[in-house]
């Protein structure tokens, strides 16, 4: 089980590893689960898996702004997919594609938000093979 205080830690050390390979801005913020599941709906990925009946299993969000996107987690929701450690980092580093390649998404649709995961899991593939392997697809 995670605590806030090993999360932040993970995050810190997950934007040290990416720090050596890539420059991007951004903060964290764990959300309760209620928050989290909320901001989750949001997005059009998740509307999508919610309108087929798919479980919706997301670990970590971005929220993005023209200033400094943000990471958003819940403890509550890692601690129901996971308790292993690289698990958290790859959820971490894979939003940490998202916000370096943002400036690629052309609009906020279905079809734009589908092609920036492909974006972000084939760059985490090449780049940190032994951790894209914990994220499912």
């Amino acid at each position: 089980m995670f605590n806030e205080k090993e999360v932040r830690s993970i995050f810190d050390e997950t934007f040290e590893e990416f720090s050596k390979k890539h420059k991007i801005k951004c903060s964290f913020e764990l959300l309760e689960f209620k928050d989290f599941i909320d901001l989750a709906e949001k997005s059009n990925i998740i509307k999508e898996d919610i309108k087929f009946g798919l479980p919706v299993l997301v670990g970590a969000l971005v929220v993005h702004s023209s200033n400094k996107d943000k990471v958003c987690m819940s403890i509550d929701v890692l601690n129901q997919l996971s308790d292993k450690k690289d698990f958290v980092k790859a959820l971490i580093m894979h939003e940490f594609y998202h916000i370096l390649f943002k400036s690629k998404v052309k609009k906020n649709n279905l079809e734009e938000n589908k092609k920036s995961e492909e974006r972000a899991k084939k760059a985490m593939k090449n780049e940190f093979p032994e951790l894209s392997s914990w994220l499912i697809g």
